[in-house]
């Protein structure tokens, strides 16, 4: 279904279990925006970051990450369960984060994350 609305809307649908985000994806966007939106930065090239969330029709992300961090952002289409196990495995956050934890790069399997 989320692959059939991905393809309605002319944009990505990736599997965020399996993919592979760099640290510096990581770093690019605070740990707050990420839970507060729940997104997941998942590829940064030079100043064109793109974020996985589960709603392509939310605007107010990609607004704020342009406005407050200065990136041209894209979006790819995510379940949101992947999003948000990609958000506590990667953080290493169960609840609202204080502070921000990331690895050097992670690999996101469905049977669970491992980080290197």
């Amino acid at each position: 279904m989320l692959q059939t609305l991905a393809k309605q809307q002319g944009i990505h649908f990736v599997e965020l279990m399996t993919s592979v985000i760099e640290d510096k994806v990581l770093k690019a966007v605070p740990g707050k925006f990420v839970w507060h939106y729940k997104i997941m930065p998942v590829s940064l090239e030079g100043n064109f970051l793109t974020v996985a969330l589960a709603d392509p029709f939310n605007m107010w992300p990609i607004d704020d990450l342009e406005t407050h961090l200065g990136f041209k952002v894209g979006k790819v289409l995510a379940a949101s369960a992947d999003i948000e196990a990609a958000i506590r495995n990667i953080t290493g956050w169960a609840r609202k984060p204080s502070t921000v934890f990331y690895p050097t790069k992670c690999v996101l399997p469905r049977d669970g994350a491992f980080c290197r």
